[in-house]
């Protein structure tokens, strides 16, 4: 009788895996990790699936948490049967065919409504928008852009992390390809990237971008802020105090400049104790 209640439970949870993957299907269709040049095959699409399931399957609860264990296997053989369903989705949408200027609308749309995501905090719904953008138009690199920023609000750093590196590479292509790329410039995704892994607390790697942007815009106000913050989480006395004069050259009305010398000074305390 036990094992009867077990299979059943079992076969209720898979169906309940089963209805949360299928659901994902045409998002996650749609970023084509293929055309993704240097990023790590898992990185994103595999990602992507097993954290979405993951979080799903933590809003069921307790009753089938030990069924979970048990189909664990079943699950991972069922991943990869999601890849070819994924595949043919894919092919599915391309074969819908739209016009230049109805997608256009489309895109400008889903923009909109996107970013009013963002501002509304509601980073899942911006993510499933900016996918569909891609699923129109793989070079759009804003789409990129506030797609990585979309998993940064979300807190998946990670997701967060490649796909802003990718959108530096087909920013950087680009611009080698003489291509207008509108207000979003390579040193703002460098910035943009760095404040995502300050708040990671990847600090070493978010100082390195922030440094990135400066070489590109020296004297900006807003790198120059960002990296003095990040010289003093690094302990980094002798990079804080030149950012800081930078800084002041710059925007000697920056209200932060008293504080940030206060806290050079305790650094300083710190060393030489």
């Amino acid at each position: 009788m036990s094992d009867n209640i077990f299979l059943i439970i079992a076969l209720i949870s898979l169906l309940i895996i089963i209805i949360i993957i299928v659901r994902k299907f045409p998002v996650l269709a749609v970023l084509d990790v293929e055309n993704i040049p240097g990023e790590k095959e898992a990185g994103i699409k595999k990602a992507i699936i097993k954290k979405r399931v993951d979080r799903d399957l933590g809003k069921i609860g307790g009753v089938f948490s030990n069924s979970w264990l048990k189909i664990k296997e079943k699950f991972l053989s069922f991943v990869n049967f999601s890849e070819k369903k994924l595949k043919k989705v894919k092919n599915n949408l391309k074969k819908k065919k739209i016009s230049w200027s109805d997608r256009e609308r489309l895109i400008k749309d889903l923009f909109a409504k996107a970013q009013q995501d963002l501002v509304d905090e509601e980073s899942d719904l911006a993510i499933e928008k900016l996918l569909e953008i891609i699923s129109l138009d793989q070079r759009n690199l804003s789409a990129f852009f506030f797609l990585a920023k979309a998993y940064g609000q979300a807190r998946k750093w990670s997701e967060s992390e490649q796909i802003f590196r990718h959108a530096l590479k087909l920013a950087k292509k680009r611009k080698k390809e003489d291509i207008f790329s509108g207000d979003l410039s390579i040193s703002e995704i460098h910035f943009s990237l760095a404040e995502m892994l300050k708040e990671a607390e990847k600090i070493d790697l978010a100082w390195d971008e922030a440094a990135e942007a400066l070489d590109i815009e020296k004297n900006n106000p807003r790198f120059l802020d960002l990296i003095l913050d990040l010289s003093i989480m690094k302990n980094d006395k002798q990079a804080a105090i030149e950012y800081l004069q930078r800084l002041i050259e710059n925007n000697p009305e920056n209200k932060k400049i008293d504080v940030w010398r206060e806290e050079i000074e305790m650094l300083s305390e710190q060393i030489n104790e």
